[in-house]
């Protein structure tokens, strides 16, 4: 990824109207309006937003300093600001269209933290800001809390999941990161934790046994610490929560 301008990468990156850096899977820049949209916000410690379906609506967000017209309700800093009932603050940036996203459900993050928000399309880091792009029906969106040292940020998803499990009874499940071109990739190491269930970790080629403890609703979450590699660090975003009813 490029380095240039007074920003560090990380905050051109968080700053939404800015193009993003050299690898970034392209992202939809146009959509139909009024398009439903799933939203989810991952903050350092917690989920402050379960995915969640929204409805765009015409208009614009004018938080910030923005000026009336400038950053679409239709776009993707439209569709958080629906998910979060406006709960979020940044200041806009002429220069650049877009903002510098701050604060999302009292979760803020200065210029100078270790954190900042970054903004992913289905998964793979944005390649322009949240007031450009304008998400297809049914496109995911994810604003994540990442550390600014990470080199790269990639979402963990649970794969392989029955639909349905009886207690006692162990089923495989699969941990995968999303890589900057889209890609699902195998993750060892990763923690799956939820209820009614042993805690388990996955294996080399990404797997873990998952036992169900008792009949009712059993959930799965995935989460990893951050790794290095040639001497950079890439971090993982906490996999969404995954739910399946366990028979007797």
């Amino acid at each position: 990824m490029e380095r240039g301008g007074n920003l560090p990468i990380k905050h051109k990156i968080a700053l939404l109207g800015a193009i993003m850096a050299a690898v970034a899977a392209p992202a939809a820049a146009l959509g139909a309006a009024h398009n439903t949209v799933s939203v989810r916000v991952e903050g350092k410690a917690k989920t402050l937003v379960p995915a969640t379906l929204v409805r765009e609506r015409a208009g614009s967000i004018t938080k910030g300093g923005a000026p009336t017209g400038a950053c679409s309700s239709l776009s993707a800093a439209g569709a958080l600001d629906q998910a979060t009932h406006h709960h979020w603050s940044g200041t806009y940036y002429s220069s650049f269209s877009g903002y510098l996203v701050d604060s999302i459900l009292g979760e803020k993050y200065s210029a100078k933290a270790k954190y900042y928000w970054e903004f992913f399309v289905d998964n793979v880091s944005a390649s322009a800001g949240a007031c450009t792009i304008k998400p297809h029906a049914g496109e995911q969106i994810l604003f994540a809390a990442m550390p600014v040292a990470d080199y790269g940020d990639y979402p963990l998803v649970i794969t392989g999941a029955p639909h349905s499990a009886k207690s006692g009874h162990a089923f495989k499940v699969k941990v995968v990161y999303i890589n900057a071109l889209g890609k699902k990739v195998a993750l060892s190491g990763a923690r799956l934790t939820g209820t009614d269930f042993a805690a388990a970790t996955t294996g080399a080629n990404g797997t873990a046994t998952i036992t169900p403890l008792k009949s009712g609703k059993l959930t799965l979450r995935a989460e990893h610490s951050a790794t290095k590699h040639a001497h950079h660090s890439y971090g993982y975003v906490r996999s969404p929560s995954l739910s399946l009813h366990v028979s007797a």
